[in-house]
């Protein structure tokens, strides 16, 4: 019951700006917003929390999460779709921005402060992790806090995350980059390029599991 009444209260939140605009999310979506926050579709579908291929369902957490605090903006400018198992958190006074044709898949996490915006074609793969601002800030013992500068997190036009990348803070992803998998991205990547994490694979040989203390 109480899920219903925070859905409703979300619904009112939301403001169609064309005919061909609308929200779809499934009754097990969690939907709460502030009453000064404001969901803007300006066209194309929202669906959240929706299988991206009805016919091929791929599994996910139990459900999917959609918060907007007070004075939170999130901004639709054309097709979005957002498969199961994601958490999004818009903060107080934060803005998200999807600026149309962008898929993000299952069990995604979106913690927007201060401000995300996917670019047109950006898209995420499965299990990943975008934070622009942890709010958290730091100080030297015994001594001043250092200085801390915002910035934006922008997913450029047509990027693409792969599967288990992490964005910890606020970096620019340029146009048609791929974050490859795995990879803990900390700083800005330029256009048209591939970047990914150069792990060491180590193998001793010879050995084998002593399966009789099994």
């Amino acid at each position: 019951m109480i899920n219903w009444i925070s859905r409703l209260q979300f619904l009112r939140r939301i403001r169609l700006e064309s005919s061909t605009s609308y929200f779809f999310a499934p009754g097990s979506a969690i939907l709460r917003a502030h009453r000064d926050s404001k969901i803007s579709i300006a066209q194309g579908a929202f669906r959240f929390g929706a299988d991206l291929r009805p016919n091929r369902p791929s599994a996910a957490y139990e459900k999917s999460v959609l918060i907007l605090e007070r004075g939170a903006i999130l901004q639709i400018d054309g097709r979005v779709s957002i498969a199961p198992g994601a958490t999004i958190h818009i903060g107080e006074g934060a803005f998200l921005h999807f600026r149309g044709e962008n898929t993000i898949a299952q069990n995604t996490i979106i913690k927007c402060n201060k401000r995300i915006v996917f670019e047109k074609g950006a898209s995420t793969s499965w299990n990943v992790t975008l934070i622009d601002d942890d709010l958290h800030r730091f100080k030297r013992v015994n001594g001043p806090e250092l200085r801390h500068f915002e910035r934006d997190l922008i997913l450029g036009e047509n990027s693409g995350l792969q599967m288990n990348v992490v964005i910890p803070k606020a970096v620019h992803v340029g146009a048609n980059a791929i974050v490859a998998a795995n990879t803990v991205l900390r700083t800005d990547v330029p256009s048209d390029c591939v970047v990914y994490s150069d792990t060491t694979l180590r193998t001793k040989t010879g050995l084998t599991l002593n399966y009789e203390n099994f």
